[in-house]
């Protein structure tokens, strides 16, 4: 599921998305990340924690 979302790019700027997988910790995110014009992108656009068996 996390790649489902980590292979959508935006449609603006040089951007990149990026899956991270903790899997020891149960922590999951997407982020994007580059360059939107002069503007520096970097940012969570998924975060998953599982705690307690519970998303």
């Amino acid at each position: 599921m996390i790649f489902d979302y980590a292979s959508h790019k935006p449609a603006n700027g040089q951007i990149e998305t990026e899956a991270v997988i903790d899997s020891e910790r149960e922590h999951y995110k997407v982020l994007h990340v580059g360059w939107d014009g002069v503007r520096r992108v970097h940012g969570s656009v998924v975060h998953i924690d599982i705690i307690n068996d519970k998303v």
